[in-house]
């Protein structure tokens, strides 16, 4: 519907956007910017002063959209050190992931007494910590973070 917008299917097309230099969006899948064409685009372009990287959705600290997104000054990118001088904007409100509310609000149809266990498998320890105490507190027992490698007998 927009006449302007392109699809670019292949990763021939998407390079040749390194050769353009009139004012563009690239939008593409983030994969946490660690991987894929998202990470050339930003090899490409975080070192100009007139671009912006908008970051929308949760990045891990470690990886190249969170180092972005936590001010980094200089990102190691293919092994080649690159200065960000481009404008790093962060949009939070894009996450692909539910939050505390959404998860509480698809367990309710569970009876917290009858769930003989919860797993926490996903997301940073601390915030792992936060969402096994809300669960606590709405009726779930033993919920569980498991470490690493961990086993256990169901």
């Amino acid at each position: 519907m927009f006449s302007e917008l392109k699809f670019i299917g292949n990763a021939e097309e998407s390079k040749s956007l390194n050769d353009r230099h009139e004012p563009m969006i690239i939008i593409a899948a983030s994969g946490m910017a660690d991987a894929g064409r998202i990470k050339h685009h930003i090899k490409n372009n975080v070192i100009n002063s007139s671009n912006t990287i908008l970051i929308v959705g949760y990045c891990e600290a470690n990886s190249l959209g969170g180092l972005l997104m936590n001010g980094a000054k200089r990102v190691k990118i293919f092994g080649e050190e690159y200065d960000v001088n481009a404008e790093v904007g962060i949009m939070r409100s894009m996450s692909a992931h539910g939050d505390y509310n959404d998860l509480l609000h698809f367990l309710k149809c569970q009876q917290p007494d009858a769930v003989k266990k919860t797993f926490i498998v996903h997301g940073e320890y601390n915030v792992q910590q936060d969402f096994q105490k809300k669960l606590e507190d709405a009726g779930f027992r033993d919920v569980i973070i498991p470490a690493l490698h961990d086993e256990i007998n169901l």
